[in-house]
């Protein structure tokens, strides 16, 4: 049967015997302060913790295997630790958490979602698990306080609009396993300088609006797909 939790307290514990939290289970809660889920959770489902506005602290165990869209997004969340055994973040996972300045990606992360950090402007620094292999549509979008990405070697695609308007980025080190580079992936980064691309046939899709701004250099090896864009 469904699992009454009754009215949630500030500083929630949900105990080891529950296996998931439901979708919009405890969304727009204004009253939780932080959320420890004990071990033995494996899925915090879709927008279980939607618009929390209050929420700055969760604890996620590490047999949490899924976390699915928008589960945590519009909460004032400052750092969060993805355990080892989630392999996809979800669709606007932390959209909007503008107070989020720490995320550690857990060694089994192979997809991030469309909006999946978008919109978290207090995060400086990222650095991506050698398990990615696509970064979706607008990822970073508007995540106006990153000024350093650690790409892994093994990512193989970068979405459209994936770190548009990353105003604070000025180097970027694009690895060779990259093969696809969609539209607009670094659009609007004012700051940007360069972007060097390490594969040669690395394929940066063409449209009617530059992969970067015109003050910001590519650099390819001679006769890459990157000089002759």
């Amino acid at each position: 049967g469904k699992l009454d939790f009754g009215t949630p307290t500030k500083d929630l514990v949900i105990p080891s015997y529950i296996q998931s939290v439901g979708a919009y289970s405890f969304y727009g809660c204004k009253d939780i302060n932080s959320v420890q889920i004990s071990e033995g959770m494996t899925k915090i489902g879709e927008c279980a913790f939607y618009g929390c506005e209050n929420l700055a602290e969760i604890t996620v165990p590490k047999s949490v295997l899924k976390i699915e869209d928008g589960a945590f997004s519009s909460c004032p969340i400052k750092e969060i630790v993805i355990p080892d055994k989630v392999e996809t973040i979800g669709e606007g996972v932390f959209n909007h958490n503008k107070t989020l300045e720490s995320i550690t990606l857990g060694s089994s992360v192979n997809y991030i979602g469309e909006w999946a950090f978008s919109q978290c402007t207090n995060l400086k620094t990222i650095i991506l698990p050698d398990s990615l292999k696509t970064l979706d549509n607008l990822a970073f979008n508007g995540c106006t306080g990153l000024e350093s990405i650690t790409f892994n070697n093994g990512l193989e695609s970068i979405g459209e609009n994936a770190f548009q308007n990353c105003q604070s980025l000025k180097k970027i080190t694009i690895p060779e396993s990259v093969k696809l580079i969609n539209p607009r992936a670094f659009y609007y980064c004012d700051a940007l300088e360069s972007v060097t691309i390490l594969n040669p046939l690395c394929h940066i899709e063409p449209s009617e609006t530059n992969l970067v701004e015109e003050n910001t250099v590519l650099y390819g090896y001679e006769s890459s797909t990157t000089k002759t864009y």
